[in-house]
């Protein structure tokens, strides 16, 4: 049995208190962030995965809705394994896998549970050596699903190539509200193809592209564009 659940350090917008996480409320548009307003006075508390047991034959997930595997080392066969239980677990809106290597095969298993799984709100996929091809298994994924708000897939080396698909998937996306992509090679061309978004997605409140090969010019003629949208945020 092996407990994957850190409840001393912080993990990305989440920290601990006790044995559980409590939402720091910093994520843009989040109901527990004092500048929207629909901020809710109260402290909220997320329950986590209370547990997850990795063996030889099965994993088995336990617990609410937030699953925190930052830097697990968690092997391909144990990421399937893991999408594979997710299938039936209707009340998680947050996996974060940041920090591990997320293989081909294992995005294959991330765009099957996308498909069936619509409660997840927050994908978090941070330095996962994602790579075009691992983000192109993952927009299918995205082609049926109905729940993804916030998709973080900073440092992965994704480029142009994968810009296309991701783009058309997400402008038929009935929720996604941001889409970060910073650190990754992405140059004008892929950059384009994201501003579309800007224009045609009305759920969209903010795009991240910082930290690319993207020139000066179509960063003007970008944020021209998100200029014209009340309330978007373009970081470029």
């Amino acid at each position: 049995m092996r407990n994957l659940v850190t409840s001393s350090k912080k993990i990305n917008q989440l920290k601990t208190t006790g044995s559980q996480f409590s939402c720091t409320g910093s994520c843009h548009n989040c109901p527990f962030n004092k500048n929207n307003k629909n901020y809710k006075k109260s402290s909220v508390t997320i329950d986590p995965i209370q547990e997850i047991i990795i063996s030889k034959t099965k994993t088995t997930v336990v617990g609410s809705n937030a699953l925190f595997l930052n830097t697990q080392k968690i092997n391909t066969v144990n990421i399937i394994k893991l999408a594979e239980q997710l299938k039936q677990t209707h009340q998680l809106a947050h996996l974060i896998l940041s920090h591990n290597k997320i293989t081909k095969r294992s995005a294959t298993a991330l765009k099957l549970l996308l498909q069936v799984n619509h409660q997840i709100k927050f994908l978090v996929l941070k330095n996962t050596q994602l790579a075009d091809a691992g983000l192109i298994e993952l927009a299918q994924g995205l082609q049926s699903n109905r729940g993804i708000q916030h998709l973080i897939l900073d440092d992965n080396k994704i480029t142009s190539r994968s810009m296309q698909l991701l783009s058309e998937v997400l402008q038929k996306h009935p929720k996604i509200q941001s889409i970060t992509l910073r650190n990754n090679t992405i140059t004008d061309s892929g950059a384009w193809k994201l501003g579309q978004l800007i224009r045609t997605v009305t759920t969209l409140i903010k795009l991240d592209l910082r930290n690319n090969k993207i020139s000066n010019k179509v960063k003007q003629e970008l944020s021209k564009q998100s200029q014209q949208k009340p309330a978007f945020k373009l970081y470029i």
